[in-house]
């Protein structure tokens, strides 16, 4: 009770990158084509989860010109709040990432602490997924140390377009390690709340 579910679906985009077209003849027919089946996977799962979300890690190394379209195409008919992952240094693409058809924009803060730098930059009404502990480092981060990160993101903004997550999927660390990183960064969020 009261707590919320977020439904994880790789982007089509980042499966067109990893896959090899043998029928399509076109990396964009191929993502769109992904599209569609990554559409009926989201709308199975909706009714189960409260978030519905697409992570497209490849957005920040290789920008596709029909990434809203695509966006567009793989949340077609979902109700619920959908939220895009994109890892990696998103600064080159922030402005494109905030005028995707999305509700969440969720991204590495802690590996690329400058890209609050570049979002204070940028106006947008997304909520904002903020990664506070690193998925690429097996220290685990102090209560305190992710207690500053996320004073600043609130400050930056709002507690109420706030999201506190890990930077991206913590499947490669020791999972003492990665219980470690979650432990303290709900110490954290809830040291921040009291405080408020």
């Amino acid at each position: 009770p009261g707590k919320k579910l977020k439904g994880v679906i790789t982007g089509p985009f980042t499966l067109a990158k990893g896959l090899e077209d043998r029928f399509y003849g076109s990396p964009e027919k191929l993502a769109f084509a992904l599209a569609e089946a990554m559409n009926k996977e989201a709308r199975a799962i909706e009714p189960a989860v409260d978030v519905v979300q697409f992570d497209e890690p490849f957005f920040s190394v290789d920008w596709p010109e029909y990434a809203p379209a695509l966006v567009e195409a793989a949340r077609r008919g979902i109700a619920k709040p959908v939220a895009l992952h994109v890892c990696g240094d998103v600064a080159p693409i922030f402005q494109k990432l905030v005028e995707l058809p999305v509700d969440m924009l969720d991204h590495e803060f802690a590996a690329h602490p400058e890209l609050m730098r570049t979002v204070a930059d940028v106006s947008f009404a997304q909520t904002m997924g903020f990664g506070c502990v690193r998925s690429d480092a097996s220290e685990v981060e102090s209560v305190e140390e992710i207690e500053r990160k996320i004073v600043g993101a609130v400050d930056a903004f709002g507690a109420e377009r706030l999201v506190v997550d890990p930077d991206c999927g913590l499947r490669h660390l020791d999972p003492a390690v990665a219980s470690g990183k979650l432990a303290n960064m709900v110490k954290a969020r809830d040291r921040v709340r009291s405080s408020a």
